[in-house]
């Protein structure tokens, strides 16, 4: 991070007698660096440094909605799919229900049958 205060090119420095301290724009803050840590003392102009600071807000949201509309998309696949997957699955179940309900249907036929011929033999030997 660099001072942004530059008196000799400020025509506002010059205009209130050319003391930082007469200046309403100037601000001293101190910054910690990520890497190192030692806090570094900025001198800067107000202005110019909200200038950067909005640019650089700006161009983060700019990242988040990227991001956002990247997660959006990646969810709309991610729906799509489900609803591919449940209609297959659904499709196959149905399908192995059926199946299963046939099977069941002729198991149960072929014990009413042989129930009926041991009625019928019973009946018989009566």
């Amino acid at each position: 991070m660099q001072d942004t205060c530059i008196p000799n090119e400020c025509r506002l420095f010059d205009l209130l007698g050319g003391t930082v301290n007469q200046c309403p724009n100037f601000q001293e803050s101190w910054w910690t660096p990520e890497n190192s840590g030692k806090p570094i003392l900025v001198k800067d102009c107000a202005p110019r440094r909200t200038f950067l600071m909005v640019q650089d807000l700006s161009n983060r949201m700019v990242g988040v909605q990227k991001a956002s509309e990247q997660s959006r998309n990646l969810s709309a696949k991610v729906q799509v799919l489900q609803e591919a997957l449940g209609k297959n699955l659904s499709t196959g179940l149905t399908q192995a229900l059926n199946a299963i309900t046939c099977e069941l249907k002729t198991h149960i036929n072929k014990e009413i049958e042989n129930i009926k011929n041991v009625l019928a033999i019973t009946d018989g030997e009566r």
